[in-house]
């Protein structure tokens, strides 16, 4: 229950399209854009979708599961799955993933919560987001809805129940650079109940030196890809 103002910040990765070796100098970025945010305002990562596709060979070679993988160890509060994601029509192989990664999936019907700053923050699927019937065993601070498509859209709602942040992100081409962005909300327990107070896309030029970590897990992954190509 909210009974002072809350700040929250949500960042966001969309349209990854397989490029692997752009996540250890990426992860240096996110990790900076948490060092530099007020100490006092919750944060949450997310990816919007799109983080393989087929013409990238670590995707191909692995369904679609190569990114994830090495996301995973990138500190991502959820993952998102739609309709653009080469993974959308390989329920079996999400299935297989649930169980070897620690971040969770905000796709389909599942959900995930997060605490942060005595804030509970939901995270579900967009396209199947009913506002009259939000998903969760107890209300929400906040209620994310994610989703990918052909334009950004972002805005806030407030149902008489739940406080709704609408987070689309922008699909993109093969060789384009990754959407980077961080979104703002203030929630308040009394009228508006939630404000919108930025929406920002970060730069992704990749001028922050790569993290030697995930530097080693892009190469693990890498070379599990090229040993299943093999097989």
């Amino acid at each position: 229950m909210i009974e002072r103002a809350r700040h929250v910040s949500i960042l966001y990765s969309a349209s990854l399209n397989g490029q692997i070796d752009l996540l250890p100098r990426l992860f240096t970025q996110l990790k900076h854009e948490r060092a530099s945010a007020d100490p006092a305002r919750a944060v949450v990562l997310v990816d919007l979708g799109q983080s393989c596709r087929a013409d990238a060979p670590p995707c191909a070679l692995t369904g679609g599961r190569a990114m994830l993988v090495a996301m995973d160890a990138m500190g991502y509060d959820a993952f998102h799955i739609g309709a653009l994601d080469m993974l959308y029509a390989q329920p079996a192989l999400v299935a297989q993933l649930r169980n070897i990664v620690m971040t969770r999936f905000a796709a389909g019907p599942w959900y995930v919560d997060v605490k942060r700053r005595d804030a509970l923050i939901r995270l579900v699927n967009a396209q199947q987001l009913d506002p009259a019937a939000v998903p969760g065993d107890e209300d929400a601070d906040l209620v994310v809805g994610l989703r990918l498509a052909d334009a950004e859209a972002i805005r806030t709602e407030y149902t008489g129940r739940e406080r709704l942040l609408w987070l689309q992100g922008a699909a993109s081409d093969a060789h384009d650079r990754p959407t980077l962005g961080r979104v703002d909300v203030t929630l308040t327990p009394d009228a508006p109940f939630i404000t919108l107070d930025s929406s920002t896309r970060l730069p992704s030029e990749g001028q922050y030196a790569p993290d030697p970590t995930i530097s080693g897990v892009v190469d693990f992954v890498l070379s599990e890809a090229r040993a299943a190509g093999k097989r």
